[in-house]
């Protein structure tokens, strides 16, 4: 997201670093400065870690966010599971990065997994299926709703709102 805070692609979809702070990127110009991959290091369960975005990270893109990612999420997207709990429209930022990121797409997820990616991710539960599950959002695409706006659609949810509130 914008300038700092995101990973670092290679041409074949890898993540080589995350970028941690940029200048000049409005201008047309600029420059990023980025902490190489193998200063990355994932962390292990902690009950003090936001389950929201650990998960988000698990369920799409099958491996926890590194510490980097993490502490990107919970201080800047203004994200306080330790205080009070935020309202669930603010984890969207942090779920249309995840989805819209180049790690995720690479992934080349067909509909059915994005679905299922959804589903673990955002609601940390399997798919439901039938008219009120997987065929509604396959509906919504179908009818040309994009990938992002589906995963809006998630964040909105008041079964999302619920798992926020009562993390």
């Amino acid at each position: 997201p914008g300038n700092s805070g995101g990973p670092l692609i290679n041409a074949r979809g890898e993540v080589i670093g995350m970028i941690t702070a940029g200048v000049g990127i409005n201008q047309g110009y600029g420059m990023s400065w980025a902490v190489p991959a193998s200063a990355l290091v994932p962390f292990g369960e902690d009950a003090d870690l936001n389950p929201v975005i650990v998960q988000m990270y698990q369920g799409a893109l099958d491996r926890e966010p590194t510490q980097v990612e993490y502490d990107f999420w919970e201080q800047t997207a203004l994200i306080d599971f330790l205080g009070s709990p935020g309202r669930c429209t603010d984890y969207s930022a942090l779920a249309l990065a995840v989805f819209g990121s180049p790690e995720y797409l690479a992934k080349g997820a067909t509909d059915d997994e994005f679905i299922d990616d959804l589903y673990a991710a955002i609601l940390d539960r399997v798919t439901e299926e039938g008219p009120s599950g997987r065929e509604f959002y396959q509906a919504r695409l179908d009818e040309g709703m994009t990938r992002l706006e589906v995963v809006d659609y998630f964040i909105s949810s008041d079964e999302f709102c619920r798992r926020v509130v009562f993390a």
